[in-house]
């Protein structure tokens, strides 16, 4: 009997080590941590993947939308100028050339040709040495130059071999911008008996720029090769003759004549210098561009926005898994503990200690196991001990007796 209590003790000095007072792993409550990790970790990812895939589909979206207002602005200026041409055409063709050479009585085929074309502010018929045939202006229209020097320009020289010409952009007394349009004049299909030279006022464009809307504060103006602004809502910009050719968004645009790609969008400095998200389409006819601006903010402002509801519902949903995370500490992580320290009571000896859970789960479940063990355990024990003092008691009467035989 003393051997099995000998063993009793061992035991508990066994167990009495894992449930002690050296607390090393606290398994529930470090997956309750990682789960938290992850679930926030989770959120927070979600988050950013959402904010990136927004952002990129923003600027796709808003690089689209700047495509195609340049694209149209673009057209749209390219056809008022295929209208100016093909009044011009229509007017070196007319029947009366077909009848007889140039002559001053081609003075009514370009008065119907500023009567057609109001863009043109003057026409001049020059037959092929030179020489004025028919003159008509606007009032206060003024020629760039005299005839005598217009016969050395590439214009002319273009003309008289048969190629129509465009000419460069140029400012009548500092004022409005204007170009030179050239057109053969053909009695017969490839016979060219003189030259068709029309000044057209480009302040017509300014219309179809300002019609232009690129968000709420976005405008569009075009640009020369040379980088002479020619249009813009602005038109004061215009009047002062401002030379946007060192501007980036504009060395950019004329990249698209050359074949070298390009961002669809540039972030550049405006030309007041305030940060302006650009997009372009070129015009091969004139070798111009059309340049769509949108300020950073405005641009931006859907997007800012929308990253803000997003990190809102991130700070919601990490409080929600907050909260959660609290509610299963208290639902299971301290039952737990108190089952753990109940445990440890029983290492050290206190079987008498007893657990008080009401949780309605399978912890209290687990708890009221615990008791009936630790009552198993504690009857164990004490008919242990009650068996060990009576043999105990039975052996010392047997050895007394045993003693006093032997006296």
């Amino acid at each position: 009997m003393s051997n099995f209590k000998s063993k009793i003790e061992n035991l508990k000095g066994q167990i009495a080590p894992l449930f002690g007072r050296r607390r090393r792993g606290r398994l529930v409550r470090h997956y309750f941590l990682i789960s938290l990790l992850l679930i926030a970790g989770g959120l927070i990812s979600s988050a950013m993947l959402e904010i990136y895939f927004r952002y990129r589909e923003s600027q796709e979206q808003m690089a689209r939308l700047e495509r195609e207002a340049a694209a149209v602005a673009a057209l749209k200026i390219e056809g008022f100028v295929q209208d100016i041409v093909t009044a011009i055409r229509s007017a070196t063709k007319s029947r009366e050339v077909a009848q007889s050479n140039l002559s001053s009585e081609y003075r009514f085929e370009l008065k119907r040709l500023l009567y057609l074309a109001p863009a043109i502010t003057e026409a001049v018929a020059l037959d092929t040495s030179g020489v004025k045939q028919a003159h008509v202006s606007r009032a206060g229209a003024v020629s760039p130059s005299s005839s005598s020097d217009f016969i050395t320009t590439p214009g002319f020289q273009r003309a008289i071999q048969g190629s129509p010409d465009y000419g460069p952009v140029y400012f009548v007394h500092n004022s409005e911008p204007h170009m030179t349009i050239t057109f053969p004049i053909e009695q017969f299909a490839g016979t060219v008996i003189g030259v068709l030279r029309a000044e057209v006022n480009l302040k017509h464009v300014w219309d179809v720029v300002s019609s232009i809307k690129a968000g709420e504060a976005g405008y569009a103006y075009v640009v020369s090769q040379t980088g002479d602004l020619i249009s813009h809502r602005d038109i004061s910009l215009v009047l002062q003759r401002r030379n946007l050719g060192h501007l980036s968004q504009v060395k950019a645009a004329f990249q698209v004549a050359t074949g070298v790609t390009r961002p669809e969008l540039i972030l550049a400095d405006s030309i007041d210098g305030k940060k302006v998200i650009s997009s372009s389409a070129f015009i091969p006819l004139l070798q111009w561009v059309v340049i769509i601006e949108r300020p950073v903010e405005e641009a931006y402002a859907p997007l800012r926005a929308s990253t803000l509801r997003s990190t809102a519902l991130l700070l919601v949903a990490f409080t929600m898994a907050l909260l959660a995370s609290l509610f299963m500490r208290q639902r299971v992580v301290r039952p737990l503990e108190t089952l753990r320290r109940g445990v440890e009571r029983i290492g050290e000896g206190d079987l008498g200690h007893r657990l008080e859970m009401k949780t309605g789960d399978d912890i209290e479940i687990l708890a009221d196991e615990f008791n009936k063990m630790a009552a198993h355990l504690k009857e164990a024990y004490t008919g242990l001990e009650r068996k060990v003092a009576e043999r105990t008691q039975a052996l010392t009467i047997a050895n007394q007796k045993l003693a006093g035989a032997s006296e």
